[in-house]
């Protein structure tokens, strides 16, 4: 039998909630157990990111982390103050931000060409990618 709920539901996220219209972080310190307010985020990601710093920082590699994938990029704030770590959050959140001109969410992509696959791009038609690809697929490793 097919299942009759077709939506979507949106993913869980460690540390968040949705207050007033926007979505809250906090979480605690292991050791003291204090409370630390992160802040306050227009998505829900990015007060998920906002957590995944400050939790990254608590407890290490240990965390378990709403995104895994980014513990090596987030910022770290220099002391335990709740100032330090409020703001190593909201950077973190930044990540998330859109790059300039691609209109996606995720880290900026760096791509590195080799100057003949420059040259066929600018030689070729803007629609005609495999052209290009096809002549000049040669990896250059960052």
């Amino acid at each position: 039998m097919a299942d009759i709920n077709t939506a979507e539901t949106p993913p869980v996220y460690r540390g968040i909630r949705m207050r007033d219209g926007k979505w809250m972080s906090e979480t605690r310190d292991p050791l003291t157990n204090t409370r630390y307010w992160l802040g306050t985020y227009a998505t829900r990601e990015k007060a998920a990111i906002a957590y995944d710093a400050a939790v990254y920082y608590f407890r290490g590699q240990g965390a378990s982390l709403n995104f895994p994938h980014m513990a090596t990029v987030l910022p770290r704030p220099p002391t335990s103050s709740k100032e330090d770590v409020r703001k190593a959050c909201k950077k973190a959140s930044l990540l998330l931000e859109p790059s300039i001109g691609t209109g996606s969410s995720s880290l900026p992509t760096h791509i590195q060409l080799l100057p003949t696959q420059i040259q066929a791009i600018r030689d070729s038609p803007l629609d005609c990618y495999e052209t290009w690809m096809e002549a000049n697929c040669t990896y250059v490793p960052f």
